[in-house]
């Protein structure tokens, strides 16, 4: 398992900042990433131009981001925005 951090350049504004996923793979962190676009957004396309950084340390980004945002790293799913622990609030319908 990786930790990923993952931004997109094409990404409306009012996405987050980025989003922390763990996953075996990029290409299973990005597919996390679409199902929470279509669950979240249903009507928005997921953003093409990634930019994937591997092995992220979740530390580092505590200066850019909340901790508060911030799930559990260790395990598979999106930790940030927080979804692998709780629900997230998206203000767009």
């Amino acid at each position: 398992m990786h930790r990923y951090w993952i931004t997109f350049d094409d990404a409306p504004p009012f996405f987050p900042l980025g989003f922390g996923v763990t996953a075996l793979d990029p290409q299973e962190a990005l597919g996390l990433i679409r199902n929470f676009i279509a669950q979240s957004w249903p009507k928005l396309k997921m953003p093409e131009q990634a930019k994937i950084r591997v092995d992220v340390d979740v530390s580092a980004l505590q200066n850019s981001i909340p901790g508060s945002h911030i799930g559990i790293p260790c395990n598979r799913g999106i930790w940030y925005p927080r979804v692998n622990i709780g629900s997230f609030y998206s203000p767009v319908p």
